[in-house]
């Protein structure tokens, strides 16, 4: 707690509200207001399918991760191993998604590949879960959320790419809110009596390999790294 104070006061007194220099050109051009990015967010249609597929698989998982003590109390799993268990998944995740990005930027124009890559690995490891031994269960889980955890920052990257000139406050905003209103559709199925909890896997897995068919069609559109790749080439022609 100490340190988030003293970091939420370093931020107040030092930290800037904006670089001096613009790093990229994109990062110079005017943006839309807020009005004026929804209307255009409205009528974009590859947003739109990154915004369901986003939504869906995330938003499920997210929650499913929030119950995971009541999914594995089944497997004769106490509430403090699932709590630790969601722990290591959920830093391995973090630790991943850095190596991802990496890779992101190396291979330019081929987020969606990356996303479909992640979203098959993380598919067949919560099928390994579903089916599984016990002894196998920490592997599967760990790794699952190790791989869909990694998915979070290309999708936010590829959606403001898509969405650009849109402010990536905007997009990013109705991203989040299609994650929650996924996650309270989850939840609010889990209120009816007597349904369970083998379902809730399923559901989440469902979910998950839903959005493989989506990944494996969509048509990348990179406009923001369009304008930055234009400046650069024309700068190295007119040297």
């Amino acid at each position: 707690l100490c340190f988030v104070g003293a970091a939420f006061v370093l931020m107040l007194v030092y930290y800037p509200t904006k670089p001096k220099l613009p790093p990229t050109l994109s990062a110079s051009v005017g943006r839309l207001d807020f009005s004026s990015g929804i209307k255009v967010l409205l009528r974009n249609v590859k947003f739109w399918l990154i915004f369901v597929t986003f939504g869906l698989s995330q938003g499920v998982f997210g929650c499913w991760q929030g119950v995971l003590d009541v999914i594995l109390k089944p497997h004769n799993i106490s509430e403090n191993e699932a709590g630790w268990l969601g722990f290591y998944s959920l830093i391995a995740g973090c630790l991943a998604s850095l190596v991802f990005a990496k890779f992101s930027d190396i291979f330019t124009r081929h987020m969606r590949l990356l996303l479909l890559f992640l979203y098959i690995c993380s598919s067949g490891c919560f099928v390994w879960f579903i089916f599984l031994v016990e002894v196998m269960l920490y592997a599967s889980i760990i790794m699952g959320t190790m791989f869909l955890t990694s998915t979070l920052p290309l999708f936010f990257e590829m959606a403001c790419e898509a969405a650009y000139p849109v402010p990536e406050g905007t997009t990013n905003l109705v991203m989040t809110f299609g994650c929650n209103v996924g996650g309270v559709i989850f939840l609010a199925i889990q209120m009816i009596p007597n349904i369970g909890t083998k379902w809730a896997t399923w559901c989440m897995m469902g979910c998950i390999v839903s959005c493989i068919p989506v990944l494996a069609f969509l048509k990348e559109r990179y406009n923001r790294l369009e304008v930055d790749e234009i400046t650069t080439d024309s700068l190295q022609s007119d040297i």
